[in-house]
């Protein structure tokens, strides 16, 4: 090693050594979010994770608009198209994952599947395009046949073809709550009514 790397490098990690101390003595940001959805409620405890004083308002209450309203689906299935909207839709599923990982089993996410069929031949040659099309973009598939289907309990249809999606999953309307009132540290949760 030269004498001018070697002065360089240990430059280098003095000087990334005293930012670091300046960043470690800085006060929190204060960080002020508009609206307690799952959206607002996820920003604030990833933002608190790392040390922001975060205030959230919202002018009812944490999941009071569309984050309690919805079905509390996470997929990226058939209906996420075009590719792109599918890559963001999978990043979304994996996200939960690792905040389910992070949180533990009181984050009230049921991983499993989902099952889709129809009995109907033309929309099951529609659905079998889907799911080869899914699986091309990675995303696990598995599809069945009719006598597969038939074996699965407490199904009492009939479907000419089916696909089972591997990762999505279902989580409570509440979650937002949970976010805030749980596993937000050091923050304030304050629901205000937000200025017209």
């Amino acid at each position: 090693m030269k004498r001018r790397q070697l002065l360089q490098w240990g430059a280098g990690l003095v000087l990334g050594g005293i930012t670091g101390l300046r960043a470690v003595a800085r006060p929190a940001e204060r960080i002020l979010i508009v609206g307690g959805g799952i959206l607002g409620a996820s920003i604030a405890y990833q933002l608190a994770r790392r040390g922001a004083e975060v205030s959230l308002f919202e002018k009812s209450g944490p999941a009071a608009g569309a984050s309690g309203k919805s079905f509390a689906w996470i997929n990226a299935n058939f209906t996420k198209h075009p590719r792109e909207y599918h890559v963001l839709s999978r990043l979304g599923v994996e996200a939960f994952h690792n905040l389910h990982h992070e949180i533990g089993t009181e984050l009230p996410v049921r991983w499993g599947g989902t099952l889709e069929w129809y009995a109907n031949e033309q929309r099951a040659d529609e659905l079998d395009r889907l799911s080869r099309q899914q699986q091309a973009w990675g995303y696990p598939i598995r599809r069945m046949d009719a006598a597969e289907f038939t074996r699965c309990p407490s199904l009492s249809s009939s479907a000419a073809r089916a696909s089972l999606m591997l990762i999505s999953s279902s989580t409570t309307r509440i979650l937002a709550r949970h976010f805030l009132i749980r596993f937000t540290p050091d923050s304030h949760q304050e629901a205000a009514a937000a200025p017209p």
